[in-house]
Formats: C-alpha cells, structure tokens, sequence
C-alpha cells in the first residue's frame, strides 16, 4: 500500500511527530484521499467543540471510511475520551513504532472498507446482492491473560470483568497458544514480570504465527522495563507499566479490539463476494467480464480521489521438472493451471481482486497501491508458484510453473485508458 498521507488538525509538534513515523503530513483535508487517517489535537480543547468537529468529519461523504485518532496529554486519563469514540488516542510519548502500525493499519482497514462497497456494486451487476452487512460482531470480547499467577493479574482480571469481558489464564506459553488456537480470543495480556526475555519471545512468537498474527497482544512490564520500541517491533501490539496506568492501557486495548473485529468483518465479506456470473469455476477466481467492469469501477473511483492503483499480470507456463522432452497431456496441464490458478487466490490480500484473463494468463488488481507494492507482491507470488510441483501422473515426474509478471500502474484517465485497452480482449 501506498505510503498513508495524514491530516492533521493541531499544533506543529504533531506534525513533526508523524513525520518521523514516516508519513506525509497535511492540514488541508482535500489533500487527503480516501483511505487515509485524521488525528485531532485534544490538549487544551474544549470537549463540546471537539466533538462537534468530529460529528462533522465524520459526517463527510467522500471521507467515511477514514480513521480519526485523538492526539491527548501524554498522563491524560482516557475515560474523559469515551463519548468521542476514537479510532484510537496517541501523544507525545507514543512510541514511534506504535504511531506507524496505527497509522498503517488506519489505511489498510480503510482501504479494504472502500474497496468492500466498490466489489459490491460491481458484483450487483452479477446478480449479487448489493449492500451485504459486515459489521463487527456483538458479543462481549474475550482476552487471554498470559504471564504467572499473581495479584497484578487478578486486578487486570478484576477490571475486565466489571467490563462484562470474558477472561482466560494461562501460566504456560504451551497452554496459552492451545487456547488461542482453539479460538474466539479477541487480545492477549502478557504479563512480563521478571521474565522479559520470555515474555517478548510470546509476543514474537505470535506475530510468526499464520493464524494469530493478527490478535492485539498488550505486553505489561515492571518499570525497570527499557526500551518500548524494541518490544512493539518484535511482536507486542502496545506496551504499559504494571500497576500505572492500566485502565488507559484497556481502553487502548478495546480500540485494537474493535479494529480487529472490523478487520475480521470485512475479510468475512469479502468471502461472501460471489456471484455464479462472476466466478471461473475452474480456478475459483473472478472471472473476466467481472474484472473489467471493475477494473472500471475501481479506477475511476481512485482517480477521483487522487489515488492509484496497480495491475499486476501473471503469465504460466508449465513445463516437466526434470525431463524437458516430456509431453504434458493437455488436459493435465489445463489441471496444474486451474490449481495455480486457486493457489493465486490464497496468496492475495483480502482487498486485492484476482481474476482468470485467458486460460493461463491471470490478474490481480492492488487497489490504493504504488508500483513497489505491485513489485514486491509479484516477486512473492510468482516465487511461490515455481516453488511447487504439481502431479501430472506420468510416472514419478512432476510438473513446475514458469510464472512472469508485468505490472501495469494507472495514475490518471490517460493510463487508464492504456490499462483498460490492454484488457479489452
């Protein structure tokens, strides 16, 4: 994804701030695109004209599906925030690392929102409905506790109940990843203690895995702790003090929760993104009368909001692994193609859109992406293709992908015009 461009409403020291987390920053909020992120100074406010502001923002058409973020006092308590439901409240001791998975994440989930309503106009033209629901499920959440029996987790506990949410202990890193992986868990607490080293290779342990990587982990440490910004680069997703500040780090933790679940929402929708008309029933991929309507409908769509978007197109091959004068019968080979062809369906964001062009021609269309993004994607997508061996059940002999990409990127009407005469056969 493209780098996230920031608006900003508040002093300079905010935007000094975010720039150094690596983003472009502006005051002007024509000068942001869709899916991008607002952050709202509140120090030295007064609370009803700041939540008339946000009403307001919110209210804007074009900009929905941004996230807006408070910027508080770094000891400020974050009950006084509730009523304005913040994406999520940052300061001025805010690691840096911190503010840039924020941010980041503020982008993608906004992204994957638009792009979400864009799919389903299209695939109304299918024969889909039109508007399906993906809000957030209602029930209360539920956190694992990892770290040692003591009363530091009972007071955690203790405030989370009277949250009405559901708790779990768990003394042991084997128990703790049996529970997660039995599932339903929203977040994680770990409970460092004295054991850092531990409690950090937890957290590392769970951003490594392919199904919890994405589950909020609020890592709680002793005071003579360190660095913070270590620890969120190696895996946890906010960091606090043991007996400080914990009600502010739960409601910092209830923000991680909601995005999570709205994340979890959408790729829901996402999944349900089908129509019969739309689909290439051998590849389980879109098929391309769909991918050029929207193509369209994207494209013009993000030229409008000053976006742009990257079409990356992959080319097979398949050829014998190991003996070059071996025919591969026709209808094996249109087999490994149909599997690859599944397979470039797994290997996709939730928001990108990959569809079948010509028999062993296939496209993906990144939207709200720069061309290294496309680079990068192709490079791993086609890395993985020609990593496998497909069985074309001729003796022990199997088949492998020659894959090749070209990326195709639209920035305004005349690029899109060269894009869409490209697909339009």
């Amino acid at each position: 994804m493209s780098r996230p461009v920031i608006l900003i409403i508040g002093a300079d020291d905010i935007f000094q701030t975010v720039a150094k987390a690596g983003f472009t920053t502006t005051d002007k909020i024509e000068d942001v695109p869709v899916n991008r992120a607002i952050i709202i100074d509140l120090r030295n406010v007064d609370i009803a004209e700041a939540q008339i502001l946000l009403e307001e923002l919110r209210n804007i058409k074009s900009q929905k599906h941004l996230q807006i973020y408070g910027w508080t006092e770094p000891n400020a308590s974050l009950n006084q925030y509730e009523i304005f439901k913040f994406d999520g409240l940052l300061n001025e001791e805010t690691p840096l690392s911190y503010i840039k998975a924020r941010l980041e994440s503020a982008s993608r989930i906004a992204a994957m929102s638009r792009e979400a309503m864009t799919r389903f106009n299209t695939l109304a033209q299918f024969g889909a409905q039109a508007k399906p629901s993906y809000n957030a499920h209602q029930i209360p959440p539920k956190i694992l506790i990892y770290g040692a029996p003591g009363p530091d987790n009972m007071r955690i506990t203790a405030i989370l109940d009277h949250l009405g949410i559901l708790c779990v202990a768990a003394f042991s890193s084997f128990s703790a990843f049996e529970y997660l992986h039995n599932g339903g868990f929203d977040a994680v607490i770990v409970f460092a203690h004295d054991d850092k080293a531990g409690a950090i290779s937890f957290c590392s342990a769970l951003r490594r895995n392919s199904r919890l990587f994405h589950i909020p982990c609020l890592l709680l440490v002793n005071s003579d702790f360190g660095n913070f910004e270590d620890a969120i680069l190696k895996g946890a997703t906010d960091v606090d003090f043991i007996g400080v500040s914990e009600e502010n780090s739960i409601i910092r933790l209830m923000t991680h929760i909601d995005e999570k679940r709205r994340r979890d929402a959408l790729k829901m929708a996402f999944r349900l993104a089908k129509s019969d008309k739309a689909i290439d029933r051998a590849s389980g991929l879109y098929n391309f009368a769909f991918f050029k309507s929207h193509l369209n409908a994207l494209i013009n769509e993000a030229i409008n909001f000053k976006e742009q978007v990257c079409i990356i197109e992959i080319t097979i091959h398949v050829a014998p692994q190991h003996n070059p004068n071996l025919e591969i019968p026709d209808d094996k080979r249109l087999s490994v193609i149909n599997q690859i062809g599944s397979m470039i369906a797994r290997l996709v964001r939730t928001e990108d859109t990959a569809a079948r062009i010509t028999l062993n021609r296939f496209a993906i269309i990144l939207p709200f992406s720069d061309k290294i993004t496309a680079f990068n994607a192709g490079q791993r997508i086609c890395a993985v293709l020609e990593s496998s061996a497909f069985d074309i059940g001729v003796s022990d002999e199997a088949a492998m992908a020659e894959a090749k990409f070209e990326i195709s990127e639209v920035t305004d009407k005349k690029n899109l015009e060269t894009v869409m005469l490209k697909f339009a056969s």
